[in-house]
């Protein structure tokens, strides 16, 4: 608390004044029948500023910027996976992987969601990955073919440690 303040309003009240911190301001004023409270929070509320040219641009480069992204990464994957490959992902949302240790596995590989193992036609395991982007600092945001692609080289390079590292659905 760095201060109080007690006195008389002009119109007879008393009032008593607290403030909690540089920002945030108790105020109570009694008027001999009743007391009113009022709290002034501006760290949580702070007043609204104009926002300059340049920054109502911003959504609209950022979304132009998102959406490049996107068809770039649509690109690679089908320059990957093949125009088979790439037609089942934009149907499903998903490519479908033969295990490189065990052919007797396939993965169903998609975006969001886990990676599902399935073996004789049968889901077996779910596994949990999630790629995180090390370029922007305050961004998780990849476009989804990215996603898949990132998960499809961890399979085909190292699928012991993935299958070591993923979190597994212990449901099934």
């Amino acid at each position: 608390m760095y201060y109080s303040d007690n006195g008389t309003s002009a119109s007879g009240g008393s009032y008593y004044q607290t403030t909690i911190s540089t920002n945030t301001t108790a105020s109570s004023y009694f008027d001999g029948g009743s007391i009113t409270t009022h709290f002034r929070f501006e760290d949580y509320y702070p007043p609204p500023v104009e926002m300059s040219e340049a920054e109502k641009r911003e959504p609209e480069e950022e979304n132009r910027l998102r959406e490049e992204a996107k068809v770039r990464s649509e690109e690679l994957l089908l320059a990957y996976i093949g125009k088979e490959g790439f037609e089942e992902y934009k149907k499903t949302g998903s490519v479908s992987l033969k295990s490189p240790s065990n052919p007797a596995k396939t993965y169903r590989v998609n975006a969001f969601g886990g990676i599902k193992i399935y073996e004789d036609g049968k889901v077996i395991d779910i596994l949990c990955v999630q790629l995180l982007n090390g370029y922007k600092k305050d961004s998780h945001w990849l476009p989804e073919a990215d996603v898949v692609l990132g998960k499809i080289f961890l399979l085909e390079n190292d699928e012991a440690r993935l299958l070591s590292v993923a979190n597994h659905d212990n449901r099934i």
